[in-house]
């Protein structure tokens, strides 16, 4: 969530697939209008994804890197400077009400796990108070992590539907490993059968 006047902030997530669980590892909450810009911010991103996977490209590990489509300055900064893409969210045609159900709901089903790395991310959730009178949130509400966690739940596709887990093969349906003289047999017994179909 770019923003360079008041806050930049950035949420590491993690997602299985099968349980839906999601993991908040880590955050970045820059409020220091100095260390806000992307030159600031993008060295910042890679060494937190070092810290959290190392050597994360020779695992084949791929991190979907997303941003608040407002901000093209940003993702067009890190593609230009340090080569990062990052994908633009669809955070206009969404509903923010339906985002934050989500949320609530991943909590409520024991679906959210925030690592002691995300104080700020806490304090948002903590803090986050709808006015009475309106139904929305409060201006003095900071929201900025809350904003990436439902672009990420968003991106992902992120429900409360389980998936089931892949079956384990059972070892008696694997292929073994046969002889070319028990391939032979096997063509002769079919042969001899063949002839008794004859009669």
């Amino acid at each position: 969530d770019p923003g360079n006047a008041t806050c930049f902030g950035v949420l590491f997530r993690a997602i299985n697939p099968y349980t839906r669980q999601v993991y908040r590892l880590a955050e970045i909450y820059e409020t220091n209008q100095g260390e806000t810009s992307t030159s600031r911010i993008v060295p910042r991103i890679q060494a937190m994804r070092e810290d959290l996977c190392p050597s994360w490209e020779a695992f084949g590990i791929e991190w979907e890197q997303l941003y608040d489509e407002a901000a093209t300055w940003f993702a067009t900064e890190a593609v230009n400077s340090f080569g990062e893409h990052f994908t633009p969210t669809s955070k206009g045609t969404r509903d923010i009400d339906e985002g934050l159900s989500l949320i609530k709901d991943q909590m409520l089903y024991d679906l959210t796990i925030i690592s002691d790395r995300c104080i700020n991310l806490s304090k948002e959730i903590e803090n986050f108070i709808r006015d009475p009178k309106t139904g929305k949130p409060r201006k003095d509400c900071q929201d900025h992590l809350i904003d990436c966690d439902r672009y990420g739940n968003d991106f992902a596709g992120v429900d409360l539907a389980p998936e089931k887990e892949p079956d384990v093969p059972d070892p008696d349906d694997a292929r073994r490993f046969r002889t070319p003289e028990q391939d032979i047999d096997d063509e002769n017994d079919d042969e001899a059968f063949g002839v008794l179909d004859d009669f």
